[in-house]
């Protein structure tokens, strides 16, 4: 059975993930597209390879805040990342379609412009293409969202979330009017202190 990410959305803290499962049989592949949405909380693995995709997203939209990458090639992402400005920039997911050498990816993010945010979906970036100077990276980024994407799926790679606090005392039988006392006996001792 081959497992096959179509789209990620970080919404909530959480994952809304879309994926196809693939089984082979005798008569054929038998595909069945499948919709998860929550399980637990995003872990800090995912939401910074999501983050890498901030300079990406920004060059495929052509925003102001990235050089022009006209010109560049593979080897200049350390000139380019140096360049770009990506404070007003977010991704929120990750729209997947074609397969292996022809895999197309369009990002999901925005900006901030004026306060308000604008939404918005880049270009496809193809894996095979020349079009996109960094589109190595890109993949790779992609690779590694996948790779976060199946452990918060099918290994419950979550962040870690309190359920409860353990208290020593018996709540219930707690009476404040003890603590208030005492602080304000703390208090009166200290202002008194003070003023000799």
């Amino acid at each position: 059975m081959e497992i096959k990410i179509k789209q990620v959305i970080y919404n909530d803290l959480s994952l809304k993930v879309t994926y196809c499962k693939i089984a082979q049989t005798a008569a054929g592949d038998v595909s069945d597209d499948i919709t998860i949405k929550g399980g637990g909380l995003a872990h800090e693995d995912f939401t910074k390879a999501l983050d890498q995709l901030k300079v990406h997203f920004a060059a495929l939209c052509d925003f102001r805040e990235v050089p022009q990458t006209a010109g560049l090639t593979d080897g200049d992402m350390d000139y380019f990342l140096e360049k770009s400005d990506l404070e007003h920039i977010f991704v929120t997911g990750l729209k997947l379609s074609g397969s292996y050498e022809s895999e197309k990816a369009e990002i999901i993010g925005g900006k901030m412009v004026d306060g308000k945010v604008v939404s918005l979906t880049s270009p496809k970036a193809k894996a095979g293409s020349d079009t996109y100077p960094f589109k190595d990276q890109l993949f790779e980024i992609i690779e590694l969202i996948k790779y976060e994407t199946n452990e918060y799926l099918f290994k419950a790679k979550y962040a870690i979330k309190q359920e409860s606090f353990q208290f020593d005392d018996d709540v219930d039988n707690y009476d404040a009017s003890v603590y208030e006392d005492s602080v304000m006996s703390e208090l009166s001792s200290e202002s008194s202190e003070n003023i000799s």
